[in-house]
């Protein structure tokens, strides 16, 4: 079989890299890395570090408040056992977003907390209620 005269032949498709940079035309063809592009690439990284490292500390500053209903000095900020809050409530409306209420072994009351923070229990559901 023949081929038939004025027959579109199949093209062969490459792969082109269609940014406009470099030339302006919207071809453009590998270049070598230059000093500019070097400096852009450390400044990326360096944001990306400070990013990061701030991300990491900005929990690190959350507080740890303690609750127990045999506490005979509930002091603010109810940082230790000593001068921890006796009611649930006390050390949720002293806390910060973020910060860790610590309940111990007892019986409390209802609580209403109105930010993110982490409450939790020493030993457990079974001894605190």
């Amino acid at each position: 079989m023949e081929p038939i005269a004025g027959a579109v032949k199949p093209l062969l498709l490459e792969r082109l890299d269609m940014s406009t940079s470099g030339s302006g035309r919207g071809l453009t063809v590998p270049r070598k890395t230059t000093r500019k592009d070097k400096v852009r690439i450390m400044k990326n990284y360096i944001s990306l570090t400070i990013a990061t490292v701030m991300l990491a500390f900005s929990n690190a500053s959350a507080d740890t408040l303690l609750v127990s209903p045999v506490s005979t000095n509930p002091v603010p900020p109810f940082t230790n056992w000593v001068t921890a809050a006796t009611d649930i409530q006390q050390a949720v409306n002293a806390a910060a977003a973020g910060d860790d209420v610590v309940v111990t072994n007892g019986t409390y009351g209802a609580v209403n907390v109105d930010k993110p923070l982490l409450l939790r229990s020493v030993n457990g559901p079974r001894v605190t209620f």
